[in-house]
């Protein structure tokens, strides 16, 4: 009898451990660890990037959250690019003294480029279902939650200035406090579930299911 949905269980135990683990440590940097190190931007970017190229890709192909369908990966694999870019950015534009609009515009643009991603993204990991049921909606729960706030945010600023500064300071720290519940809760969700897969990694077990449907 063939080893492979051996193999497939543990490549996907290691890619979803590896994955979760990743983004705790975004989160140990986030609490104040990252005043540590050389630049705890870089290293939060690419850590965080690294952790979606892993989800998206899997190890071997197996564990992938997409399924390696095309539209999926490449968007999670876009939006870790646009961590390292958005940070590169802020790098450079800034210590030249580049123009403050021209500095505001760009981080505007690859802000909404990132949350387009991240909807195209999420949508798939919903959809394919690799992510065993219920958890697969799970990033697009915590997607929606963190977009809701900023644009209650967004709205409190056109509305008036009183507005904004009443609110702003609450928007602020309920965003940051979504964003870290966030990061915490799809870490660890990833773990749990990367363990239950090695679990069920016995020639005998059944391989989870994938919807099929075009990508």
């Amino acid at each position: 009898m063939s080893d492979r949905p051996n193999t497939d269980a543990l490549d996907t135990q290691r890619a979803w451990t590896v994955g979760g683990a990743l983004v705790l440590l975004v989160v140990v940097l986030d609490a104040g660890a990252g005043g540590f190190l050389p630049d705890g931007g870089l290293v939060r970017a690419l850590l965080l990037a690294a952790a979606l190229v892993v989800f998206a890709v899997g190890v071997r192909g197996s564990g992938s959250v997409t399924a390696l369908r095309p539209t999926g990966t490449i968007a999670l694999c876009a939006l870790a690019a646009t961590l390292v870019v958005g940070w590169v950015v802020n790098a450079t534009l800034v210590p030249m003294g580049g123009q403050l609009d021209a500095v505001v515009v760009v981080g505007q643009v690859i802000l909404v480029l990132q949350f387009a991603l991240a909807l195209v993204a999420v949508e798939r990991i919903g959809r394919l279902a690799v992510v065993p049921r219920p958890w697969n909606w799970a990033p697009a729960i915590a997607f929606g939650v963190i977009a809701l706030l900023y644009a209650a945010t967004a709205i409190a600023a056109v509305l008036s200035r009183q507005v904004l500064e009443v609110f702003g300071y609450v928007a602020v720290a309920v965003n940051g406090i979504a964003s870290v519940a966030a990061l915490v809760g799809l870490g660890v969700l990833a773990i749990v579930l990367g363990d239950r897969a090695g679990r069920s990694s016995s020639p005998d077990a059944p391989t989870p299911e994938v919807d099929v449907e075009r990508d």
